[in-house]
């Protein structure tokens, strides 16, 4: 690299310039991965036909990695500093989902009602499309919020020094993650609670109006002293 290659040789004009015409290349990367990466995808609303391999789908995610890094290496040299974030990206994908939920309205019976009659069985069938849609939206939206407290593998590190348990529900959370069996989720959180939780339950049985109440009242009180 020359002398004359520093940040000194730009003018702030020159650097601003640079970064606007690396941050158009880099949007243009980020469509051509998604490009990419959509081909694969489950979505009945693929915008492009699969006539790829998953070489050049490798080999094009490497050149990418290369193309950004290379950017990435000039802006530091000549001393041009990237725009900062204006969101986090759990905070902007919650937004969307928002709006998922938003546009889920369209699709209730009075509105579809402009598109020409609907028979009760259809209002019916339109609703349940509806409730379960907005369901699994809620969730995620749910599971977003929680930030990073709602990461499982998390948390399960976190109880990692424990036993054999975790190492099981570990295994658990790796299979569900793995295969999408999202509706799963809920109940491993509600398991890793019970495990966070430092209290527990104690069952007390006996005739009735036999002091089964004092009797536990009086344990909770050594407890506490």
């Amino acid at each position: 690299m020359s002398e004359h290659s520093g940040a000194g040789v730009f003018s702030e004009h020159h650097q601003r310039h640079v970064r606007t015409t690396f941050q158009y290349i880099d949007k243009l990367l980020a469509e051509a991965e998604h490009t990419m990466a959509d081909v694969g995808s489950p979505s009945p609303f693929r915008r492009h036909c699969d006539d790829t391999t998953p070489i050049q789908r490798k080999v094009t995610h490497d050149y990418i990695l290369r193309i950004r890094g290379a950017m990435r290496r000039v802006m530091e040299e000549l001393n041009i500093r990237p725009p900062e974030p204006h969101s986090g990206a759990a905070w902007a994908a919650a937004i969307n989902l928002l709006y998922c939920s938003i546009s889920l309205n369209d699709l209730t019976p009075g509105r579809m009602q402009a598109y020409g009659p609907l028979a009760p069985e259809a209002a019916d069938r339109l609703d349940a499309i509806r409730a379960e849609l907005d369901g699994l939206i809620a969730k995620l939206r749910t599971y977003l919020g929680k930030g990073a407290g709602g990461d499982l593998q998390q948390r399960l590190q976190q109880l990692g020094k424990t036993g054999d348990e975790i190492r099981l529900l570990s295994e658990i959370e790796r299979i569900v993650t793995a295969h999408g069996l999202v509706e799963l989720r809920g109940t491993l959180s509600m398991l890793l609670d019970r495990m966070e939780s430092a209290a527990f339950e104690v069952g007390v049985f006996g005739r009735v109006s036999s002091g089964k109440q004092g009797r536990e009242n009086s344990r909770c009180e050594r407890d506490i002293k």
